[in-house]
């Protein structure tokens, strides 16, 4: 028995789906009908507790009135 020295990558690595987080049971817990100051309080609180950078254009858009 030997050790294997060549490393294996997969073809598609894993990506972090943080679309999810922005969701509670179907409904935004952010939108862009927060105050603009509250958005990126929340993203940034985001990142400190997932590791995840979120761009600022990922928020959902506004909640429509039907």
């Amino acid at each position: 028995m030997s050790l294997k020295n060549k490393v294996v990558k997969t073809k598609n690595p894993l990506q972090a789906k943080y679309e999810d987080h922005f969701f509670c049971d179907g409904f935004p817990v952010i939108s862009e009908a927060d105050d603009e100051e509250v958005i990126l309080n929340f993203l940034e609180d985001f990142k400190k507790s997932a590791g995840i950078d979120v761009p600022r254009s990922m928020v959902p858009p506004a909640p429509s009135v039907d």
